[in-house]
């Protein structure tokens, strides 16, 4: 049976992203050799569409455009350095942002507008909805929602790699069922990063790689 080696791409939170984060995931993809690469979802901040009290310092076009250019370059940089690999985007919450608010705001023109619309990267394979997940040689693949790293092991019965908590970790149940958060690849200094949680718990720049089902965390 042929390895498998997974890269799994933390949250980027584009065009809020850490360019040292980036520039050691180049790297990491290069030595790996990975024979699939999953972004885990928040590809996007969406930070113009948030619900929270915010300071606008781009427009609503500047950002959504600026973070799309920087997905379109890691994806483009990850078929140059792995062309071999089968390539995932996951959605996360952050990226349905717009969505919702459309939704919530004017829902008369949900029918008009789909997130869908905003990801479209050649040869990758992208998820529906931020709840989606895809599962490679035996390991769920999923953004995340659960407070709790093992949880979404023990939601889904299997090994499950995840993002969106922003704490890399690897948490055992027992010998079989493991549950590994790959950290994020935001720059925490940048505006959006700046609330409550960022400064209490350990968001940590870092990626996951796992091969044939054995987790490791790699630090970005």
């Amino acid at each position: 049976m042929a390895k498998i080696t997974v890269l799994a791409i933390g949250d980027t939170h584009y065009p809020y992203h850490s360019e040292k984060a980036y520039k050691n995931l180049l790297s990491v993809a290069k030595d790996v050799k990975p024979t699939h690469i999953i972004q885990i979802g928040d590809l996007l901040d969406q930070y113009v569409f948030s619900k929270y009290s915010r300071s606008l310092q781009v427009t609503a076009l500047e950002e959504i455009q600026y973070g799309l250019e920087m997905s379109v370059k890691m994806w483009t940089d990850m078929e140059i350095l792995c062309p071999n690999a089968k390539r995932y985007q996951l959605l996360g919450n952050h990226d349905v942002r717009m969505a919702k608010r459309i939704s919530e705001k004017m829902p008369e023109l949900s029918e008009f507008f789909s997130h869908k619309n905003l990801y479209k990267f050649d040869n990758v394979k992208i998820s529906e909805s931020d709840r989606d997940y895809i599962e490679i040689g035996g390991v769920i693949y999923c953004h995340g929602w659960l407070s709790k790293s093992i949880d979404h092991a023990k939601f889904f019965g299997k090994p499950t790699v995840h993002g969106h908590r922003h704490r890399p970790c690897i948490e055992y149940d027992h010998k079989d069922l493991w549950s590994m958060d790959v950290g994020y690849m935001a720059d925490s200094n940048s505006l959006p990063l700046q609330y409550t949680a960022s400064k209490f718990s350990k968001w940590t720049t870092s990626c996951g790689v796992i091969e044939d089902a054995l987790p490791r965390i790699i630090l970005l």
